[in-house]
């Protein structure tokens, strides 16, 4: 996306690291990122052995600078509610532990006799339709970081630059 890593931060001047750390204060207190800084690439790569395509976003280095600070009040909120077995969100939980729980229960249902409701959400393409105001409601609720969500939300309607075959669109806005 912008050519640089995280890891490049530490050839800054102790200056600029200075300046650096002051940053992520700043892009708390405005709830965004520095307009220069606000963009996303979207790279579509190829599915193997099919004709359809798999998008993977990049944000740049600054963001991903930021979201590594960030991570521990993350951590800290899941560990209070992200450890439902419901959700497989968690380090060490597998994406396809849900499922197979809820398969052993669908059997064990389906041997007593009794029904039994299995409903799975794929959460992964509805980043689209989410409506903010719930979120931050639901956010509040149960204790999610709230400055994080703000940027985060900041960052979701940012510019979106697709990439294909070293191809990019024109600026896409969600």
């Amino acid at each position: 996306p912008d050519g640089v890593r995280p890891r490049h931060f530490a050839l800054l001047s102790d200056q600029g690291l200075v300046i650096l750390g002051h940053l992520p204060w700043i892009i708390n207190a405005l709830g965004n990122f520095p307009r220069a800084q606000q963009s996303l690439t979207i790279s579509l790569y190829s599915k193997p052995n099919t004709a359809g395509v798999r998008p993977i976003g990049f944000f740049r280095a600054l963001f991903r600078l930021w979201g590594k600070l960030k991570k521990g009040g993350v951590r800290n909120w899941e560990k209070l509610y992200g450890q439902s077995k419901n959700f497989s969100m968690s380090p060490g939980v597998s994406v396809v532990d849900p499922v197979w729980r809820q398969g052993v229960r669908s059997e064990f249902s389906a041997a007593e006799c009794r029904s039994f409701l299995m409903l799975l959400w794929d959460i992964s393409k509805c980043y689209e339709h989410v409506r903010h105001l719930v979120l931050l409601r639901e956010a509040r609720f149960c204790g999610y970081p709230l400055l994080l969500l703000r940027v985060a939300i900041a960052a979701y309607q940012w510019p979106r630059f697709i990439t294909l075959d070293g191809l990019v669109a024109n600026a896409l806005f969600p």
